[in-house]
């Protein structure tokens, strides 16, 4: 396993960027699963879930639904990153895990 430092100065002022995606991320705060749901005109390719030191904690690349669904339930209560890449874009949206 590869572990990759981001630094916090790469998340902050792009999670606006997350709606040019076109996707939804629910439920948030979750208990563990969150679904990642992509419209028609959006090809996120992959996901990852990055700690608040900017580890990241979570791959998944070659995403090739429309609906994924992430379980997260062994990771501890806290604030946490998923980072969504089309090949073009990259969003980042902050998800609490309860």
């Amino acid at each position: 396993n590869t572990v990759t430092k981001i630094e916090p100065s790469q998340i902050i002022g792009i999670s606006e960027k997350l709606n040019d995606l076109a996707v939804s991320i629910y439920p948030n705060p979750t208990k563990g699963k969150v679904i990642v749901k992509q419209t028609q005109f959006s090809a996120i390719t992959s996901i990852s879930l990055i700690d608040t030191k900017g580890s990241v904690l979570f791959l998944k690349e070659n995403l090739s639904e429309r609906t994924n669904t992430f379980d997260f339930s062994n990771y501890a209560s806290g604030f946490y990153y998923l980072k969504l890449t089309d090949g073009q874009n990259t969003g980042v949206q902050k998800l609490v895990i309860e």
